[in-house]
């Protein structure tokens, strides 16, 4: 068997971007906090045990546990992971419009409205739009950046870095 001009020619490139292990940060839960109730569970917390603890320490660890059980009760401490990779396109307009958008969506959801159904699609589109544009920019701005320059064609470790 020959190689011809016929035989299919193709290759592999494993091109894009290495991936970021995301970040685990410890945040409060306010999902069910009610202010009345928690005021009150504090006003039952025995705080005149820490007066007789003798060392300054002590007393602040117990003080510190003691308001902690009734927080976590209240509005307990979930762990949250954070994307891994930075998006430097992001624009706070861009923000605004999703957030907008997803107003829209909830309405919609909730009401059924053809005017809210209307304006989520039209909103939906218009993020799309938008940040493939702003992501086509960062990305053509970084190329022509590098373009006297070949050797620094590894911009995507330092656009997500």
């Amino acid at each position: 068997m020959s190689i011809s001009d016929h035989d299919l020619v193709f290759c592999v490139i494993k091109a894009g971007i290495p991936k970021i292990p995301p970040r685990v940060c410890e945040v409060r839960s306010y999902k069910n906090y009610d202010k009345g109730a928690f005021v009150n569970d504090l006003k039952n917390v025995p705080w005149n045990i820490i007066d007789s603890v003798e060392d300054v320490d002590d007393a602040v660890f117990l003080w510190e546990r003691m308001f902690n059980d009734v927080a976590d009760a209240h509005a307990p401490i979930r762990k949250k992971r954070l994307k891994g990779r930075k998006t430097p396109w992001i624009t706070p307009k861009l923000l605004e419009i999703r957030r907008e958008r997803d107003y829209y969506l909830k309405k919609s959801r909730q009401t059924n409205s053809s005017y809210h159904w209307g304006m989520y699609r039209k909103l939906r589109n218009h993020v799309n739009r938008e940040e493939k544009r702003l992501k086509s920019e960062h990305f053509c701005n970084l190329i022509n950046e590098t373009k006297s320059d070949s050797s620094s064609m590894g911009f995507f470790k330092e656009s997500f870095a």
